[in-house]
C-alpha cells in the first residue's frame, strides 16, 4: 500500500518543486482494505 503526497506546488513541475510547498504532512486516521473473493 502506497500513500503519497505529491509535491510540486502551483507550477506544474516545469520550473522544479515551489519551496513554498514545504513541510507537509499527511495524517492518516484509519484505512479500510477490501480483498476479492477468488
Amino acid at each position: 500500500m502506497i500513500l503519497n503526497i505529491a509535491v510540486g506546488g502551483d507550477w506544474g513541475g516545469a520550473e522544479g518543486v515551489d519551496d513554498r510547498a514545504f513541510p507537509q504532512t499527511m495524517e492518516v486516521d484509519y484505512v479500510r482494505v477490501f480483498s476479492r473473493a477468488e
